[in-house]
């Protein structure tokens, strides 16, 4: 019987499940359709290795519940970056990984050729040359070696260690500090101490302090806070000092496909997108042009606005839908695309376009009553929150919400939030009014009001 693994091979393959997991709430075992139940606990525990203290059990009617439950708001580190150290390698993965590294440390160019006589030579590692190949090849995409071509040759080099000076001043600092300690405090009193400390750091080092400041605020914040976590991880640094409110892990699920799409954006190129199965397995792959990334501070989603080609419209595209992109050829009507999309975009309230296709503007309006001698707040709540609507005072004790927008659903969170303040509401959908009247004819029903 096949062992249980916590490493996986390909990052997508996690991608799906904590998706399925974690985005859209933890399945149970009877829940999960996707391939076999020995396919369901070996991917939890998979993820319970990645957020193990912060996964809780329950036992109710329909048997054991598991769920995630966390502070992000107490967190310093984002727990799913674990979930990019868990690549697994075969036995010449990880022998070519230091065969290579070694090779290379001492020399300054050298091909597929002399690479792979040095490895019989140095090694007795008779390893296939195409083998070799696709490795250096790899390296050098993930920036590790540098290629260059000479004479119809590709020349192999290591590329330097731009953080080896950075440790050597970390390792220096906390030698020099450990020693201090020992001596312990009978000489000094805790502000000399502190003084003392302070004064035989060197420049370097008070560099490296504004930079672990710098990066315990990066390696947490999107877009692309991956990144900043593995140059802090790879300087041996930590986040002791930054905390944030409204904090969405999810979003580093998406970090290589959001490089793609910003890849895409500056080279003003177009995108081959290759979506996850939907609900009947199907996968779809069309082209689109990217214009800008929204993101949303309700629920963490993350949205691409672009031109769907193969529809021939403007849409926005879930983030977290996406498997895989490709960035294809350069769009030559890019800069008009991109200023039709901006235009949409000031009539839109959040991700949703469809209304576009209507070709047609709707209106929204309602007014609400509040006193405004014991409310005044709720003047500057309203308009820091009505986003490209109009507010106006309307009298006494009024409050007027005016906005023109493709997609006017989209408000209906929003509006039914003022409920039981509003006197007048008017919308030039139909389909707005009568859900709005429905909703709250549920509401008397359900309390039992006139």
């Amino acid at each position: 019987m096949a062992q249980f693994h916590e490493v996986i091979k390909k990052f997508n393959k996690i991608r799906i499940y904590l998706k399925d997991f974690l985005i859209y709430g933890y399945k149970r075992r009877d829940q999960f359709q996707k391939k076999s139940k020995r396919t369901y606990d070996d991917e939890r525990r998979r993820i319970c290795s990645y957020l193990g203290e912060f996964v809780r059990e329950s036992y109710g009617k329909n048997g054991k519940q598991i769920f995630i439950s966390m502070s992000t708001s107490m967190l310093l580190t984002n727990p799913l970056y674990r979930c990019y150290e868990t690549k697994s390698f075969t036995s010449n993965d990880i022998q070519l990984h230091f065969y290579l590294l070694d090779q290379l440390q001492d020399e300054e160019e050298m091909d597929l050729v002399q690479i792979s006589d040095s490895l019989v030579d140095h090694y007795g590692a008779e390893i296939d040359v195409q083998l070799v190949g696709r490795k250096l090849k790899e390296y050098s995409e993930m920036g590790i070696f540098f290629r260059r071509k000479e004479n119809n040759r590709l020349l192999y080099s290591l590329v330097d260690d731009i953080f080896e000076d950075f440790r050597e001043d970390y390792s220096e600092y906390e030698k020099d500090r450990g020693e201090f300690l020992h001596r312990g405090s009978s000489e000094k009193s805790g502000i000399e101490q502190e003084e003392s400390l302070y004064k035989s750091s060197s420049e370097k080092m008070e560099k490296r302090e504004e930079l672990e400041l710098f990066l315990g605020f990066y390696a947490m914040e999107p877009p692309l806070s991956l990144i900043g976590n593995y140059i802090q991880r790879s300087l041996q640094m930590r986040n002791e000092w930054f905390l944030f409110e409204h904090y969405f892990i999810g979003w580093t699920l998406e970090e290589e496909v959001l490089v793609s799409v910003l890849e895409a954006i500056h080279g003003r190129r177009v995108m081959e997108i290759k979506t996850f199965p939907n609900k009947n397995q199907e996968v779809s792959i069309y082209h689109a042009i990217p214009f800008f990334i929204m993101e949303s501070v309700q629920n963490g989603r993350r949205y691409i606005a672009a031109y769907h080609e193969e529809r021939g419209q403007y849409t926005a595209i879930r983030m977290d839908y996406i498997e895989q992109i490709q960035v294809r050829g350069t769009c030559e009507e890019y800069l008009k695309r991109k200023e039709e999309a901006l235009q949409i975009r000031k009539k839109t309230w959040g991700a949703s376009w469809n209304g576009k296709e209507e070709k047609k503007l709707h209106t929204l309006r309602f007014e609400i009553w509040y006193e405004e001698h014991r409310e005044s707040n709720l003047y500057q709540k309203l308009k820091n929150e009505s986003r490209n609507g109009q507010v106006t005072k309307k009298g006494h004790n009024r409050l007027e919400f005016f906005i023109q927008v493709w997609d006017p659903m989209e408000l209906m969170p929003w509006v039914r939030a003022f409920m039981g303040r509003i006197c007048e509401l008017e919308c030039s959908n139909p389909a707005f009014l009568k859900r709005f009247h429905s909703d709250l004819e549920k509401m008397n029903q359900m309390y039992e009001t006139e």
